[in-house]
């Protein structure tokens, strides 16, 4: 009975929340195409950098009590707004000490030119209190009313945004896009919700949620550093902001893919919260998982052999210095998303500190790995580098912890997607340097998307029906 009331969650949730990914990564795609095409790629280095700055204490205001009160049973309003008032307070704190850091960071970083821009994005950690309320509709699995302000947010961000910058504002279009997305859902979010919480304080409850959230707090603020680092190592050896734009497109190209784990977030966080028996969370993790690796592949694979022309048609030739760091993150982005679900089994049984340790592991091996290939290979080295470090650390987190549970080790998972991929962007490499013709590239494409059909996707559709099948027949 549990088994079927968890195949039919799956799939009303994904239903909905894949809609909603899908609007999120179009209008995404499409302001981003635009702006890429309008502005120069340093404007976009110098927004990044900016916000590795700006937004590196955001991960201290978030206690990831949403997280807590999907996952508990007590009274979800008390907590909320011991929540919100916590948050709230944290972001006031740490907006007063951005405020009066940023212009000595940006002093050090050469880059003064930036301390307002900094300053203006460190008021985004209001985000995370004023958004609270959408967990109460994540915990009813309400997934229409905790998804669509988000994406009311972006149309009418994405409108002003390209209004801004058809109109010469350059810089702070790009700004606005970040700035006005988060601020339009919080205001939709308070517009809709059906309680709204208020300033209160019971230290016995912010002790409740610290004690379950604080390691994913510190979680989120290693994995802010970790996601920076590149930033911070690219400025070290690039005078201007370019090479940090080229590697934004990269890894903000590559990123809107990993809006899936929005969908495996809000289906299965509640959902592994709700099963008692360890074993059908284990099965729901090794089917979610192969699911994952066969849905993923086919895009890995076509960017892998078609990234210079998909950067080419869609972002011009000004971009091309961003096609072997596209190739690279591509890949990272696919181990990333076989690992996304391990995470909420571990947070749905209260073991947070598997997050930590995560990110403490990619964060000891990236800042030399980084540091030492972005000075040989600039940012093709910056890319190779987060490779590497999330294959290290997947190959311990599996062996460690995820062996304990399933009995299966982190080959039995990662093998097959990273061979075929991996054989992938070797044979394109050789191809590039042999001036093989594009035929021949496309009749390899064509044999590697064969073995994936017949591996591992044929599989994974006929499983997807299944589901599917079993939703109507269950009403």
């Amino acid at each position: 009975m549990v088994k079927n009331e968890v195949v039919k969650h799956v799939s009303r949730g994904a239903k909905i929340v894949s809609a909603s990914v899908l609007a999120q990564f179009i209008i995404g795609f499409i302001v981003q195409v635009i702006l890429a095409r309008t502005l120069e790629p340093s404007l976009f280095g110098e927004v990044a950098f900016a916000a590795s700055i700006g937004l590196i204490f955001n991960g201290l205001t978030n206690s990831a009590g949403d997280k807590y009160i999907i996952h508990g049973d007590a009274d979800p309003r008390e907590i909320l707004d011991n929540v919100f008032t916590f948050e709230l307070a944290l972001s006031i704190v740490f907006i007063i000490i951005m405020f009066f850091l940023a212009p000595f960071a940006m002093e050090w970083a050469d880059k003064p030119e930036s301390t307002l821009v900094v300053q203006i994005l460190a008021f985004s950690y209001f985000y995370n209190p004023l958004s609270k309320p959408r967990c109460l509709f994540e915990r009813d699995l309400d997934y229409f009313r905790a998804k669509y302000p988000l994406i009311l947010a972006q149309v009418l961000s994405a409108f002003l945004t390209i209004y801004f910058a058809f109109n010469g504002l350059g810089l702070w279009s790009l700004v606005f896009w970040r700035m006005s997305t988060l601020l339009a859902e919080s205001i939709i979010l308070w517009m809709i919700a059906s309680y709204r919480p208020k300033i209160a304080w019971d230290w016995r409850v912010v002790r409740g949620v610290l004690s379950y959230g604080s390691p994913l707090m510190m979680a989120e603020f290693l994995h802010f550093i970790l996601h920076s680092i590149p930033y911070y190592v690219i400025n070290v050896f690039d005078e201007g902001s370019a090479q940090s734009g080229y590697f934004w497109l990269a890894f903000q190209f590559s990123f809107y893919f990993m809006k899936i784990r929005e969908v495996l977030y809000s289906v299965l966080f509640p959902i592994f919260s709700r099963l008692l028996d360890n074993k059908d969370k284990a099965i729901v993790f090794m089917k979610i998982t192969k699911l994952i690796t066969a849905f993923m592949l086919p895009p890995t694979i076509t960017v892998v052999f078609f990234s210079e022309e998909i950067i080419l048609f869609l972002f011009g030739e000004k971009w091309l210095l961003s096609v072997l760091p596209f190739q690279l993150i591509f890949i990272t982005i696919l181990i990333r998303m076989i690992m996304t679900n391990l995470s909420y089994y571990f947070e749905s049984m209260g073991a947070t500190r598997i997050s930590l340790i995560t990110v403490s592991l990619r964060l000891a091996l990236l800042l030399p790995l980084s540091y030492v290939l972005t000075r040989e290979f600039g940012i093709n080295g910056a890319s190779l580098a987060i490779l590497t470090v999330d294959f290290v650390t997947g190959f311990y987190i599996y062996q460690k912890f995820v062996k304990d549970f399933t009995g299966k080790g982190f080959f039995h998972f990662f093998l097959m997607p990273l061979l075929l991929s991996g054989l992938s962007f070797l044979g394109v490499l050789v191809i590039g340097e042999t001036s093989g013709s594009f035929a021949f590239k496309m009749a390899m494409y064509a044999g590697v998307m064969v073995v994936i059909y017949r591996l591992l996707l044929r599989e994974a559709i006929k499983d997807t029906f299944k589901v599917y099948h079993a939703n109507i027949d269950h009403g």
